[in-house]
């Protein structure tokens, strides 16, 4: 039977990121299911590999599990994205139930069942959903230790504090910036992180004065970033972008935007002035 299923956020980058709660949760484990998304990601499961070679305590297994295909999410409409994901999502659960039976059939017993995940797993991660099927075929109580974040990591390796004084911040995606942080007359209060990028809209971002804070492969190696106004470095990170695609098969980039503050006492364009009745 499975004993726990044991979710361990292991940072976004670097293998000084683990955290000590993370490296115990690491111990309480038999069996790691990583997930396996071709040559194009191998450094990604080396990671893996590495910090189990360089934390664990006990013998343990790693088992890799072909990742299906997700499809083509970038010519998708929004509802054409759910049900995309969705039946990806159904196919995961159906390759870890495979793994799960054989290891069970196989004699194995009180097993504690480990997925080393990037950044944290709050943050648009889908093991957790994978659990949640897993637990409707094998019940067993699920222990969650987070990690450092991309956007935790995007904040420090810039020296900055993600929110101005009194401002909130949106989380959103690529796919969704121009929905959740719309740009036009009317600058966003709240800055924007954002996660999850198919492809960068500088031409959106542009001449609306945007700041960015921007980063790629964060916490490792081969970190990049860069600051300014989007104007000035769109076409740099596109070009960084490209280059670390092609020399890392991947890309896994964040940014952070930040819309010009309007003055104290003034409104912005399309707003109506003191005393003027609301505009429909």
């Amino acid at each position: 039977m499975v004993a726990s299923y044991e979710v361990i956020g292991i940072g976004c980058g670097g293998e000084d990121q683990l955290t000590l709660a993370a490296i115990e949760a690491m111990n309480r484990v038999d069996v790691f299911l990583v997930p396996d998304k071709g040559d194009a990601t191998s450094d990604l499961r080396l990671l893996r590999r590495r910090l189990c070679e360089r934390h664990m305590r006990h013998p343990h297994r790693m088992i890799e599990i072909p990742d299906a295909d997700r499809g083509p999410d970038a010519q998708r409409t929004a509802q054409e994205y759910r049900a995309g994901v969705e039946a990806w999502h159904d196919r995961r659960v159906a390759a870890h139930l495979v793994a799960i039976d054989d290891l069970l059939r196989a004699g194995a017993s009180d097993l504690h069942i480990g997925f080393l995940v990037w950044g944290d797993p709050a943050f648009y991660d889908s093991t957790l959903r994978l659990v949640t099927h897993l637990q409707q075929v094998h019940p067993a109580p699920v222990h969650v230790e987070p990690g450092i974040s991309a956007v935790q990591q995007l904040a420090a390796s810039h020296g900055i504090v993600l929110n101005r004084i009194g401002k909130p911040v949106v989380i959103t995606t690529g796919r969704r910036l121009l929905q959740d942080w719309p740009i036009g007359t009317r600058n966003p209060e709240a800055d924007a992180v954002v996660m999850l990028n198919g492809r960068f809209p500088a031409e959106e971002l542009k001449g609306h004065g945007i700041e960015i804070h921007w980063g790629a492969y964060l916490g490792s190696p081969h970190e990049m970033l860069v600051h300014g106004l989007v104007d000035d470095v769109a076409d740099e990170i596109i070009d960084l972008r490209e280059r670390g695609r092609a020399e890392h098969g991947w890309m896994m980039d964040i940014y952070l935007l930040r819309a010009p503050e309007t003055p104290a006492g003034e409104t912005q364009p399309g707003e109506p002035q003191p005393g003027e009745p609301p505009r429909s």
